[in-house]
């Protein structure tokens, strides 16, 4: 059940990191000119959304999770001392 809360662990990265790759190479040439003020902006913007978007998922699936899963890992514990005592 821990596994389930980040299964994107390792494979998520290469995405998350081509898509931060993409949305500056869509940025880097404007329909319009920018200053070098806004360029350093819309950099940022560009690779640091997809990074704000994949933690703010991971903590909407964190709350979801532990809503979910807190009353089945507190009787599989439960059982779990149970048995141990009865083990003993």
């Amino acid at each position: 059940l821990r596994d389930v809360r980040n299964p994107f662990r390792r494979t998520f990265w290469l995405f998350i990191g081509t898509t931060a790759v993409g949305f500056n190479l869509m940025h880097l040439v404007p329909t319009h000119p920018l200053s070098w003020e806004w360029r350093v902006v819309n950099h940022a913007t560009a690779t640091g959304l997809p990074f704000a978007a994949y933690w703010l998922g991971l903590w909407v699936r964190r709350k979801r999770i532990e809503k979910d899963v807190q009353p089945i890992e507190e009787k599989l514990f439960s059982m779990r001392e149970s048995l141990q005592e009865q083990v003993r």
